[in-house]
C-alpha cells in the first residue's frame, strides 16, 4: 500500500501527528504518545486547560468569600461519589448503590 493510501485511512508512516479526538497522538523517535490538550496541559510553561480553570474558579471563590454559583459544593461531592462508585463497580463487577 502506498504511503498516501495509509495516511488517508489513518495509518501514519514514520514521524507524525494523528487526530484522536478530543486530543491527538504523536509518533516520533521517542515512540507513540498522547499529550493532554484538554485537562492539564502546559502552555508557555504554565498549566492550562479545564482543570486549571476549575481550580482557579474555586480558589477565587474562597479568596473572595463568594459561594460557588457554577456548581455547589454539595453537587461537587455528589459527582465525586458517583465517580468513586463507578470505579468501585468497574473494579468489583458489582452494582454500587448511591
Amino acid at each position: 500500500m502506498s504511503e498516501g493510501v495509509l495516511k488517508k485511512i489513518g495509518l501514519i508512516i514514520g514521524d507524525g501527528v494523528h487526530d484522536t479526538s478530543p486530543n491527538f497522538s504523536v509518533c516520533d523517535k521517542n515512540g507513540l504518545r498522547f499529550p493532554d490538550t484538554t485537562y492539564w496541559p502546559m502552555l508557555h510553561n504554565l498549566r492550562s486547560g479545564a482543570l486549571e480553570k476549575e481550580l482557579s474558579y474555586f480558589i477565587n471563590c474562597i479568596i473572595s468569600g463568594k459561594k460557588p454559583t457554577i456548581i455547589s459544593p454539595e453537587e461537587s461531592l455528589s459527582a465525586v461519589e458517583a465517580c468513586l462508585a463507578a470505579e468501585e463497580s468497574a473494579r468489583t463487577g458489582k452494582i454500587i448503590a448511591l
